[in-house]
């Protein structure tokens, strides 16, 4: 008995040619299962070093601003008095949010 698909001849009895590994017994208009490469199909992403962008430091920057928000309103409190107390504690508070968006939703 020969291979369909290489020519080389295979043992009776055979369920595989010993050459190229097609089964024995399948002809040309049968459909073969092929098995890929990984390596051949899916192409390879490249990961950016995200610590030298402002993106790998949002986590970073986020917990500054929310500390600098805090800081800003006791230094207001003490320092300023309770008359600009309230427009120092909006600015600080917009401030902690923006900080705290950064944070949460910075790639880590």
């Amino acid at each position: 008995m020969f291979c369909q698909k290489c020519g080389v001849q295979i043992a009776d009895g055979s369920s595989f040619c010993e050459k190229c590994g097609n089964k024995v017994g399948i002809t040309n208009d049968s459909p073969q299962k092929v098995m890929l490469d990984p390596r051949e199909v899916v192409e390879h992403k490249t990961e950016k070093d995200s610590s030298k962008t402002f993106a790998g430091n949002g986590k970073t920057f986020g917990i500054i601003l929310m500390l600098v928000s805090v800081i800003g309103d006791l230094v207001a409190l003490v320092a300023i008095g309770t008359e600009s107390f309230i427009p120092a504690t909006i600015i600080a508070t917009v401030v902690f949010v923006i900080g705290f968006l950064l944070m949460m939703f910075s790639p880590s």
